[in-house]
């Protein structure tokens, strides 16, 4: 009983570690798109604000910062100050 306990936990655990990743990737995806809307409902779902860029080390901050300049971008960056 306790090994299929354990074994269930070592899966959960796995797939939150995945979905999270997918998460923080789009994170810094539409913090750089300037879509707040996606910003808000990934960091509501357990994305970190604080992710980092595996290339370049920037947070979503600085995507915003230092991406293209749009609009919506404004919206973002008050949102994630």
């Amino acid at each position: 009983m306790n090994k299929i306990f354990v074994l269930i936990l070592i899966f959960v655990s796995s797939f939150h570690i995945y979905s999270t990743d997918k998460q923080n990737k789009d994170l810094l995806k539409f913090a750089r798109k300037g879509d707040l809307e996606s910003v808000q409902r990934l960091l509501s779902e357990g994305a970190e604000i604080n992710i980092r860029s595996k290339d370049f080390g920037w947070t979503p901050l600085h995507f915003v910062l230092f991406g293209k300049d749009t609009p919506e971008k404004k919206d973002v960056f008050f949102f994630l100050m």
